[in-house]
């Protein structure tokens, strides 16, 4: 386990779970309804009396088993056209984050933003983790493209 999840399993009140579920959820979703939605579908999933590494492992699983089916899909509106991709006029990092696939958006999300390991990530993903070191590069090369057009732009 890594030590950012090891801190995160020691330090987390019930409070500060739900609001890293949805901040996660959201970052994965990009939608206030569609974050609610896949954290209660967690929630109702997983029992809480895990620790919050394994609760977010499963938030990313939940959410993985249902984007093939477009359940967790943002429904907000896209205006400018960036790199090939279309990205909502204010949005910058986040919306760059709707354009990755959903694998690679959950793989930069939980090393880049909660540190979680390469192996942690494998075992959510079902990858290995040579796998997920691709997707976090190939995420990370198209995020700075998007966010590099975008600055071109202004």
């Amino acid at each position: 386990m890594s030590r950012q999840c090891e801190v995160l399993n020691k330090t987390v009140s019930f409070e500060k779970l739900i609001n890293l579920l949805y901040s996660t959820a959201y970052r994965l979703t990009g939608d206030h309804q569609n974050a609610s939605t896949l954290v209660k579908k967690t929630l109702c999933d997983i029992n809480l009396g895990h620790p919050p590494g394994v609760v977010v492992k499963q938030l990313c699983t939940v959410f993985l088993a249902n984007n093939t089916t477009g359940r967790f899909r943002s429904n907000r509106a896209t205006t400018t056209s960036i790199a090939g991709n279309t990205i909502r006029n204010g949005t910058g990092i986040q919306d760059a984050l709707l354009h990755l696939n959903p694998v690679e958006r959950v793989a930069v999300i939980l090393r880049d933003v909660l540190r979680f390991s390469y192996a942690e990530i494998a075992e959510t993903t079902l990858l290995s983790e040579k796998d997920v070191a691709g997707k976090i590069t190939s995420a990370r090369w198209a995020l700075r493209k998007m966010l590099i057009s975008k600055t071109m732009e202004k």
